[in-house]
């Protein structure tokens, strides 16, 4: 009974990744002309003398290697996750991968407080019943 049990949880996981891999593609048609450029499962590292962090959020927006946005894109409220925390998460570790850069822009960018959009998306999607549109 323990692999039956297995094979289930990895045949919803899964199912899971597909649905938001399918809400992420359709957010992208969705801001096309408005946020461009999403680079999809992006991986945030940092380190210190200490450990290391990391993480990755569904997609990241940058301009000159600067974060203008991160995204998470969750299927089912709670399912994989709480969206909202996870790209708060992101933005923390993409504030520290900018501490760690030391160049001008990084530098710059962080003086004004590291503004970026976070967006998340949360909920049921079914693209034969709804599209989304920015109308």
């Amino acid at each position: 009974m323990g692999d039956e049990d297995s094979d289930n949880e990895v045949q919803q996981s899964s199912d899971q990744s597909l649905k938001e891999n399918g809400r992420s593609l359709e957010f992208d048609d969705c801001t096309r002309g408005i946020l461009n450029g999403f680079i999809s499962q992006y991986s945030l590292s940092t380190s210190s003398d200490i450990d290391i962090h990391g993480g990755i959020v569904d997609g990241a927006l940058l301009e000159k290697d600067t974060f203008i946005a991160l995204r998470e894109i969750k299927a089912e409220s709670g399912a994989a996750g709480d969206a909202y925390m996870q790209v708060a998460r992101g933005y923390d570790l993409a504030v520290q991968v900018l501490q760690d850069k030391k160049g001008a822009v990084s530098e710059a960018f962080l003086k004004q407080g590291a503004p970026m959009f976070l967006l998340c998306v949360v909920g049921a999607f079914d693209p034969e019943l709804l599209h989304w549109s920015l109308i």
